[in-house]
């Protein structure tokens, strides 16, 4: 069984590194620092961390030419500053970033773990990169606690030292199905990648559907497929009320470039890396449903502390941008950390942040994270099961229509 559950932890992370991203294509900030103290200024007072500094590590793919993610760097670095000046750090002590940019390749991320564990960083927050698996692992078997702020690897889904501060993949899926059932929907068809382990995954939502009344049809697609249109036809020959999809940037842009081909009106569901700008500047994305994590654009405290500390720290950063996954990581190990004290290691920093209950997660709005293990069963890396559905316009921009706390899509 639990190879099962390994399985399907591969296909989602394959699937669903960026998750729950929003457009990069508007809301940038102004260019020049902006200093709002009443949103900054935490209820208890500002309190300005000094002392020895506690060193925590990044590892994100930047500067390669696969991938490149410079804005969740900025969102790590303006939130660890905002925590220094603002909230006294950990134990009032400053934290200091200890940063490594993956080039999207092996060698890269290793040494960047090296790096980690050579610095005896007492933790490293995991952006996306290429060989995420391996360096998880690595870090994790040194006994370096991994956070992210959604799995990306097997090992950060399933691993003893792993923290991922919001669902995933599982969770999105499941939401997104409990959503479909309240709207009264009848029969849908899933579009996925045909990735590794893949098959437990899609089944699993299959049944999950169908336990809720929900006739499902599965069409898996080959990696790289530029053109579904055939899939599309038989697709549409089913004559669903839902049409969806869970895949990386590639499948949604074929997706959505045969569906609005094909003259369907039946409602469409985004579960993956949809707003990439090679989809958002070929297609409208306008009336689909996507689950996110974080709502950055929102007008909620959580979302307008986010730009405040972009707009006062990072000068000019896209707020829809990629900015909030690495603000979530950094902002989200702070908070959880709040009232350790005494000698702070690894060890000392992985049980406060298991032992930390209902932490408020940051960008989202009234959304907490408890790192207990149980929030989205089997998988143990998993700190929230609060998914926000939400409807996007053609720039994937979105409006949260109701926030789900996700059943379990294995029903364990």
């Amino acid at each position: 069984m639990r190879t099962r559950y390994r399985s399907a932890a591969v296909a989602a992370a394959a699937l669903l590194a960026l998750s729950g991203c929003t457009s990069n294509d508007g809301g940038t900030g102004s260019t020049a620092a902006t200093i709002d103290s009443a949103l900054l200024t935490p209820s208890g007072g500002k309190q300005t961390a000094a002392g020895a500094p506690i060193s925590i590590g990044l590892i994100n793919d930047e500067g390669g030419s696969a991938s490149s993610f410079p804005e969740i760097r900025i969102g790590v670095e303006a939130a660890l500053k905002y925590a220094n000046d603002y909230l006294g750090g950990v134990d009032g002590r400053p934290v200091v970033l200890d940063s490594c940019d993956s080039k999207a390749n092996s060698a890269s991320s290793a040494a960047c773990a090296n790096q980690m564990i050579a610095d005896h960083v007492v933790a490293v927050l995991h952006g996306p990169e290429s060989d995420g698996a391996t360096t998880t692992q690595t870090l994790m078997n040194a006994g370096i606690p991994v956070i992210s702020s959604a799995p990306a690897s097997t090992p950060e889904m399933m691993g003893n030292l792993s923290f991922s501060l919001s669902g995933g993949a599982t969770a999105f899926i499941a939401a997104l199905g409990e959503w479909m059932a309240e709207q009264n929907y009848k029969s849908s068809v899933l579009f996925a990648v045909d990735a590794p382990g893949g098959t437990t995954l899609y089944q699993s939502a299959v049944t999950y559907l169908q336990k809720r009344g929900i006739t499902t049809t599965l069409i898996p697609v080959a990696p790289g497929t530029a053109d579904i249109t055939p899939q599309m036809a038989s697709a549409l020959g089913h004559n669903p009320d839902f049409l969806w999809i869970v895949g990386d940037a590639g499948l949604c842009l074929s997706f959505m470039q045969a569906y609005r081909a094909s003259g369907s009106t039946a409602q469409i569901g985004l579960v993956g890396q949809c707003t990439d700008p090679q989809v958002t500047k070929v297609v409208s994305l306008d009336g689909a449903i996507s689950p996110q994590y974080a709502t950055p654009l929102a007008d909620h405290p959580e979302a307008r502390l986010y730009r405040a500390v972009l707009n006062a720290y990072a000068p000019g950063t896209d707020h829809s941008g990629l900015a909030f996954v690495g603000y979530t990581m950094a902002l989200g190990t702070v908070r959880a950390l709040h009232g350790l004290s005494g000698d702070i290691t690894a060890e000392t920093v992985a049980g406060a942040i298991r032992a930390a209950r209902d932490v408020v997660l940051p960008v989202a709005d009234g959304v907490t994270f408890t790192c207990d293990g149980k929030q989205v069963p089997p998988f143990p890396a998993p700190c929230s099961d609060t998914v926000f559905v939400t409807r996007m316009d053609a720039k994937g921009n979105t409006t949260v229509l109701e926030k789900i706390r996700a059943a379990s899509l294995f029903g364990g």
